[in-house]
């Protein structure tokens, strides 16, 4: 990595880390807050009647189908499937956006693609900025979790298997995404217009996620979504796991870059 590479990095992180930091500290913040109301809940008689009682399609597509016993299935439905999933979704899209697409876009970024740096190494270098956010985002989320268990709840314990893999798994998933909407970025001359579009295909992917778990005969259009193989409640009940189908997923959303430099290195751009 020379010198010039190693500055566009520190350039787009001092940009980013903001971001970064407030979307680590509301998560932790939320996550510490149900933890320190959970103990009330799960002491709240008749509640997993009334679980029991919901019809099937809500409860899954609430994300309650491992219940409310334990601290696990809990956050899987009250945190995992939802702020956590949200912020992500909203760091992917104004993330890569704000990286890839805005400095070209409004002209800020001319010093640098009208000099010694290629654009391909732009996207790139931007790719590898927010993919470190999102690993720092993910990492301490992981350390906040198991902080917020510890301190709250201390006679139950979360496998430190299942807290490492719902944040894995979501490390994967958006980093697949930010690819997709890299490319988006990549390919449209207006980051405004680019931001409309991510969003939509973001908002897409959400609304097939979700309509898939409301029937089994609706449950091909969660084939069709990236966030429907981010199943938090299926991880704490053990039935999925880390393993080489997410290292593959890894290896396209690299793929999904190199993709979105290709195409952003054959766009006309006013330097």
């Amino acid at each position: 990595m020379n010198s010039l590479t190693y500055a566009l990095i520190r350039m787009g992180w001092r940009s980013f880390r903001g971001t970064v930091a407030t979307c680590v500290l509301g998560l932790a913040g939320y996550l510490g807050l149900l933890m320190w109301i959970y103990p009330t809940i799960a002491h709240t008689p008749g509640l997993a009647v009334v679980i029991r009682a919901l019809p099937k399609s809500l409860v899954s597509a609430t994300g309650l189908e491992a219940g409310l016993g334990n601290p696990g299935a809990y956050l899987a439905s009250e945190f995992f499937g939802t702020l956590y999933l949200w912020l992500l979704m909203i760091l992917t899209v104004m993330g890569v956006i704000r990286l890839v697409a805005q400095g070209p876009a409004r002209g800020t970024a001319g010093f640098w693609l009208a000099g010694p740096i290629s654009r391909t190494t732009w996207v790139l270098t931007q790719g590898v900025v927010f993919w470190l956010g999102l690993f720092t985002v993910c990492g301490l989320v992981t350390i906040a979790n198991i902080l917020a268990v510890d301190v709250w709840d201390p006679h139950q314990k979360m496998a430190l298997g299942r807290i490492l893999t719902l944040n894995g798994m979501a490390f994967v998933i958006f980093a697949v995404l930010s690819g997709v909407i890299a490319i988006i970025a990549s390919a449209m001359k207006d980051d405004r217009r680019a931001t409309v579009v991510g969003s939509f295909v973001v908002l897409v992917f959400y609304i097939l996620s979700a309509v898939s778990s409301l029937s089994p005969r609706l449950t091909w259009a969660g084939h069709l979504s990236l966030l429907y193989w981010d199943r938090p409640a299926a991880i704490v009940a053990g039935r999925q796991t880390f393993g080489w189908s997410q290292l593959i997923l890894l290896m396209i959303a690299g793929g999904l870059w190199v993709l979105a430099a290709g195409i952003f290195r054959r766009r006309d751009l006013f330097l």
